[in-house]
């Protein structure tokens, strides 16, 4: 498996914050706002923490994550 290196990457269009191999952050499309990704649950949204790269990218092909 291919180790990720920290900084910032691009997943599925979006600008992407990694640091130990975990996405942190994202950039908002135009780059101006910073926004932090959500997994819908039943009970509202709860923060993505601990998601790889390839995760990610999976989760926002799949439209199961947010980022607010």
């Amino acid at each position: 498996m291919t180790k990720i290196k920290d900084g910032w990457h691009k997943a599925a269009g979006r600008r992407v914050y990694v640091e130990n191999g975990a996405v942190v952050r994202a950039l908002t499309f135009d780059g101006q706002r910073t926004v932090y990704p959500y997994m819908v649950s039943r009970s509202g949204y709860d923060r993505a923490e601990g998601l790889t790269l390839n995760a990610l990218r999976c989760r926002i092909y799949r439209n199961s994550i947010v980022f607010r």
